[in-house]
């Protein structure tokens, strides 16, 4: 199954920022032959492996600081 291969997450976050529509990326999020399109140019494109990652550490650096900023303000709610 693809969801449970370790580079399935940068593969969404790759189809986020393709803009597809709320269908097309739905299906796109299940689909193995796409999946298997971008595995390859990941292992195989070292330009293109270089850039996903750095998107992705950007991405989920990005959630994190606001993960922390939501629990920061909770807290001070709190108070």
């Amino acid at each position: 199954m693809i969801k449970n291969d370790e580079i399935y997450p940068l593969y969404l976050a790759y189809l986020e920022r393709k803009c597809l529509s709320k269908g097309a990326f739905s299906l796109s999020k299940i689909s193995e032959q796409l999946f298997s399109d971008f595995k390859e140019k990941y292992m195989t494109l070292p330009g293109f492996k270089d850039k996903q990652d750095k998107l992705y550490l950007n991405i989920s650096r990005d959630i994190k600081i606001d993960n922390i900023l939501d629990d920061f303000d909770s807290f001070m709610n709190d108070l």
